[in-house]
């Protein structure tokens, strides 16, 4: 062995102690963070040292070996493909997380099994003890008192009406408020990625991989995934002078249904540049606008406002804008850390989509953010035609809270009217024929008017009559009401106006109130023109217009905007309650198989990252023992050359004395 070569297997040695003791500081650093959240299992990566070439005139029987190993650089072990799959996952968990807890937060709500009597539902239980109250009329017909009984009978279901509508309406109001804290949180997600990409470029350039900072921006974008669905792409950006650095950019995943949409593959992150949510600002819309009023002195000619609340003539960048009333979102133009915006230096700007601001569809996201929208937004069965047409079409299978809203002030208007109506009858005589206040009978096409129906040429007269309706005819032909008779509901407990009775404004008619108006018993004049004193013919059609089966139309509270006209539910005014905490329950039980379901998924991918990524204290135990053996061999090999080497220049040639 010549000199060289001795020296060569120094370094050998030498290398050698150097890898081992860097791949023991590399063991030790996974074990020391085996329980840190989102740490990623690192490995040294060395390469064999081979410097020089063969040379040609090199003797056959000298054999060439490598100088060594080298670290090269510390790397982590992580599987790309099930990175996707777990985020695209977890964008599902989020949505129905999200849903489920708004879902159970109605419940708390509407849900009142065992909250009332013998395990009736208050509002249920309620409904019961009026249709009592009624039934003691019918047997205390001129009692005073069995009236005012059912008055505060009907007061306390009123007023169990305005207090869910009200917390319903806190409920809206707090999802509001959620929703807008999400948007917050992923706006200060995708800032924190960017400025970690702008961290992690720093250390690339100085050759330092950054690995720790990438555990944080991996648990940042995992983080993303569930509140919207994303595509996240890995590329090498060239940076100039022969250099490549990794650069990260994050689209939206690509979750409209609609082929056509572009937007929801918007960027939101491309490397120093990142994006930020906000509600899309539209123009403030009249609400008193009329599209066939001509008169443009009239508050009804103008579709928008101006910030002053004028009415706007024709350029609409004027008008006042405010946020969408569906919640949609707009992606900003990517900006870096100091506030400039990428590509906004081109010519030609139109190529360059991400240097302004991109106004997002309604179904572009998809995630713990499109699940809260979509309870503040959709509406179900009241889905309006433009909202179907020109929003969401499937908009009508979505329930959120209007929805519940809308269908509780679906029952406590219908209920009010059913009752008003049944309250503000004409009388008859004993033949069933309409009479006036002198007991004459009212006539129509030359015949007495009977409840029982009109013959065919009266209901040909009465369709030629303005409004045609028969209480409008017997109104202006002296049809007489008995002196207790009126509207027992109204909108208002200081008037006695039915327009627009909702479960938030339903109320106790003034004047049933202040007892000028009474439950009518009957309608029935009989001898001597006088009321009987024991006919209770109206409590008792009262009675059973309680259990009576009727249809439920959404455009009674919405009007002819409302996309489906036909009837939305069949039943009795108890059953409708009924129905609205079924259809709440079977959307509650609906979310959660799901939800377990994409949840079960969701874990098992997890835990295969985790089998690749996360530190296994078994491995790095044997790596432990394998870097200590190989760094003990190494310091060997070097005492057995220094001894050999020693030996060769001090006891070569020595004759022993």
């Amino acid at each position: 062995m010549g000199v060289l070569g001795t020296f060569a297997s120094f370094n050998t040695a030498r290398l050698g102690i150097y890898t081992s003791q860097k791949g023991l500081d590399v063991t030790g650093n996974n074990i020391a963070n085996i329980n840190t959240p989102g740490y990623t299992r690192q490995v040294l990566d060395q390469i064999a040292l081979k410097t020089g070439g063969k040379d040609r005139y090199q003797n056959i029987y000298d054999a060439r070996v490598g100088n060594g190993s080298l670290s090269v650089g510390i790397s982590q072990i992580r599987d790309p493909y099930l990175d996707i799959r777990y985020r695209t996952e977890m964008s599902s968990v989020g949505a129905m997380q999200s849903k489920l807890s708004a879902l159970q937060d109605l419940r708390d709500i509407l849900d009142e099994v065992g909250k009332g009597d013998e395990e009736f539902g208050i509002i249920d239980a309620q409904f019961s003890d009026f249709v009592n109250s009624l039934q003691k009329l019918t047997t205390n017909t001129n009692e005073g008192e069995f009236d005012v009984q059912a008055r505060t009978s009907a007061r306390a279901l009123v007023s169990l009406f305005n207090s869910t509508a009200k917390k319903l309406t806190e409920l809206y109001e707090n999802t509001q408020k959620n929703y807008d804290s999400k948007v917050k949180e992923v706006n200060e997600i995708l800032t924190k990625i960017r400025d970690l990409n702008e961290s992690i470029r720093k250390s690339e350039i100085h050759g330092d991989g950054a690995l720790e900072q990438r555990d944080t921006r991996n648990n940042l974008i995992d983080q993303l995934s569930e509140y919207i669905k994303i595509d996240v792409v890995y590329s090498m950006e060239d940076i100039g002078g022969g250099q490549e650095v990794e650069k990260l950019t994050i689209k939206l995943g690509n979750a409209n249904p609609d082929p056509g949409v572009a937007t929801d593959r918007t960027t939101l992150v491309d490397g120093l540049f990142a994006g930020q949510l906000s509600t899309t600002q539209v123009p403030r819309k009249n609400s008193l606008y009329d599209p066939a009023e001509t008169d443009q002195t009239s508050d009804s000619f103008y579709q928008y406002l101006m910030p002053d609340g004028a009415g706007l003539t024709n350029d609409i960048t004027k008008a006042e804008m405010v946020d969408d009333e569906y919640y949609r979102l707009t992606v900003s133009a990517l900006t870096d850390s100091r506030g400039k915006i990428l590509n906004s230096d081109k010519a030609d700007q139109a190529k360059y989509p991400e240097s302004k601001p991109v106004e997002l569809d309604d179904n572009d996201l998809y995630g713990s953010l499109q699940a809260v929208r979509e309870m503040l937004t959709e509406k179900g069965e009241f889905s309006c035609t433009d909202e179907i047409q020109n929003i969401d079409e499937n908009a009508a299978s979505k329930r959120g809270i209007q929805y519940y809203q809308r269908s509780l002030d679906l029952l406590a208007n219908q209920f009010a009217a059913a009752f008003n109506e049944m309250n503000t009858g004409y009388m008859k005589n004993e033949a069933g024929e309409y009479i006036d206040k002198d007991g004459n009978s009212i006539l129509l096409n030359g015949s007495p008017i009977k409840d029982t129906g009109l013959s065919a040429d009266q209901q040909a007269a009465l369709d030629g009559y303005t409004p045609p309706t028969l209480e409008a005819y017997l109104k202006d032909y002296g049809g007489y009401q008995p002196s207790s008779a009126g509207v027992l509901f109204s909108n208002r407990g200081d008037n006695n106006l039915t327009d627009g009775i909702t479960a938030a404004n339903i109320s106790i008619s003034s004047d049933w109130a202040n007892n000028a108006v009474h439950l009518v018993t009957t309608y029935t004049r009989h001898e001597k023109m006088e009321p009987g004193t024991t006919d209770n013919s109206n409590i008792t059609h009262m009675i059973a217009q309680m259990d009576a089966k009727r249809k439920f139309f959404p455009k009674d509270v919405m009007g002819d905007i409302v996309a489906d006209k036909t009837d939305m539910f069949y039943g009795s005014f108890q059953e409708m309650f009924t129905n609205m905490e079924s259809v709440l329950g079977n959307d509650s039980r609906e979310a959660n198989i799901m939800l377990n379901n994409y949840y079960t998924t969701s874990v098992d991918l997890d835990s295969g990252r985790m089998s690749v990524s996360s530190v296994d204290l078994n491995d790095e135990a044997a790596n432990m023992m394998q870097y200590q053996k190989s760094y003990a061999a190494a310091c060997r090999l070097m005492t057995v050359l220094d001894q050999a080497l020693e030996k060769l220049i001090n006891g070569t040639g020595v004759v022993g004395l």
